[in-house]
């Protein structure tokens, strides 16, 4: 009797293992179902857009034609299309995000200065369209014509863009224009609604379909035009492509510059600043953890990137092909070389992608970083990754920072930089590291795979996970949910 009993509890334990089993793969199937996967792109495939600009410097502004071609790839028809015109913000002190309490000194030394857009005509096909400005800021607006699923149309433009006196990310001072994130661009379909987010102090929530760019602006005589490509000057006029990126970011230096050219690892690297020794100084900086990121992931998706050392309102700023050092804290970065790295990374995990920036800004922030310790232990040793990871990665682990945001919080619920940076760039790299001992410490394979595969197109978390997923033939979702997205 004994044996027929335990003889059935070895079967009923057989079926219950059998039963769990089931339940695993149906499970894991589930996720690797949840959304298809891109379909691989390259910078050929891309939509374009075109822009033309004079600067008149008497009155402060840019004058610009901008074509765009807009292609409606998701399925879906549009009955209008959403055009977002974030440097309206900074017409208004309340709303700039230069003007917060963290940056105003920073950002206005010399008191707010207000920068706008002022849209003079749209149309398709010489038919002008009449906006629909969706808040009295007109950071964004809705514009009559209706694309099929499928469809594309052509978009063309003319504004006047008013510089103000500001160090953020859109102005000017005596010695140079920062325009990052400027340019009118299209919104972002998703589940059947444009999205129309706030603009932040905190962080930066760009969020745009990935596009190629060409570009000619005539500027004054003497002045220097940079950007994440090669440019070619001709007369008054600077011109270039940028193959593949979701926003075209230029910086324009009004005086006489030093620069500084490298190869690293494929990659076209070239400096730019006032100083002839800080320009040679972050050369040498820069080169190595380019040439040990090609090395780990492939080529550069844009092939080229342009670092500027100029006035700016913090320590540094990630754009695409482009990286600015604020000049003022030089010293600084000499002393803290993983800032370097993580930059240097952004290049590759934060411009090869469209990603959403406000919703998931933890993706492309804790992809960089991981690829950012990777380089630096190439360039500078284990003890540097070592440490690198007690001082930014377990600290973060360890603090209790809010008990209301997570990782994956929405880039509005965060209060300053520093929890921004903690949670995403931090918490988001102990999720990597995790992940990378849960699948053999292969992560870096799965990444270059990524890249190859995934370069020049948007990238959502869930389709992030999905791969990674598929990759490793594993479920590491309830590892994804306990890091981004569990409160502490």
């Amino acid at each position: 009797m004994w044996k027929k009993l335990l003889s059935s509890r070895r079967y009923l334990r057989v079926l219950l293992i059998l039963i769990s089993i089931g339940g695993l793969c149906a499970s894991l199937f589930r996720v690797l179902e949840r959304e298809p996967l891109p379909v691989r792109k390259t910078p050929e495939t891309l939509p374009h857009t075109q822009i033309t600009a004079r600067y008149v410097e008497e009155e402060g502004l840019l004058a610009v034609t901008q074509t765009m071609e807009v292609r409606n790839d998701t399925g879906e028809d549009w009955p209008q299309i959403l055009l977002q015109l974030p440097v309206n913000a900074y017409k208004s002190e309340e709303l700039s995000p230069a003007a917060s309490a963290k940056w105003a000194e920073a950002s206005y030394p010399d008191g707010f200065s207000e920068g706008f857009l002022t849209l003079d005509w749209a149309g398709v096909d010489g038919v002008s369209l009449s906006p629909e400005f969706l808040s009295d800021e007109r950071t964004a607006c809705l514009l009559p014509v209706a694309v099929s699923g499928g469809g594309s149309i052509t978009l063309q433009l003319r504004y006047r863009l008013y510089l103000p006196f500001c160090l953020h990310r859109f102005g000017q001072d005596s010695r140079a224009i920062r325009l990052f994130h400027v340019f009118p661009a299209l919104g972002v379909w998703q589940d059947g609604r444009w999205l129309n987010d706030e603009i932040c102090s905190v962080g930066d929530g760009w969020n745009a379909p990935m596009s190629r760019f060409s570009f000619e602006v005539e500027l004054p005589r003497g002045w220097t035009l940079a950007a994440g490509c090669a440019v070619q000057q001709k007369g008054l006029l600077h011109s270039g492509v940028l193959p593949a990126a979701d926003d075209l970011c230029l910086a324009v230096f009004k005086e006489p510059v030093r620069h500084e050219h490298r190869q690293a690892g494929g990659t076209s690297l070239t400096v730019y600043g006032a100083d002839g020794g800080q320009v040679q100084e972050a050369a040498g900086w820069f080169a190595p953890y380019l040439e040990k990121l090609a090395g780990l992931y492939g080529p550069s998706p844009l092939e080229k990137v342009t670092v500027c050392l100029l006035p700016y309102y913090e320590d540094a700023g990630v754009f695409p092909g482009l990286i600015v050092l604020n000049e003022n804290q030089f010293v600084r970065f000499r002393q803290n070389m993983p800032d370097i790295a993580w930059a240097a990374a952004w290049q590759w995990f934060g411009a090869g992608f469209s990603t959403d920036g406000f919703r998931e800004h933890w993706l492309s922030a804790a992809l960089s970083e991981w690829a950012g310790q990777q380089a630096l232990s190439r360039v500078r040793g284990q003890d540097a990754l070592e440490e690198r990871r007690r001082t930014f990665v377990d600290e973060a682990m360890r603090e209790n920072l809010h008990l209301s945001l997570t990782p994956g919080s929405p880039l509005s619920y965060f209060p300053d930089e520093s929890t921004l940076d903690s949670l995403t760039r931090g918490r988001g790299c102990a999720f990597l590291i995790a992940a990378d001992t849960m699948c053999g410490g292969r992560l870096n394979e799965f990444l270059r795979d990524l890249a190859k595969n995934c370069f020049y197109q948007r990238l959502t978390e869930s389709q992030f996970l999905g791969r990674l997923n598929r990759f490793f033939s594993m479920d590491v979702t309830p590892l994804w949910t306990d890091y981004i997205h569990t409160l502490y």
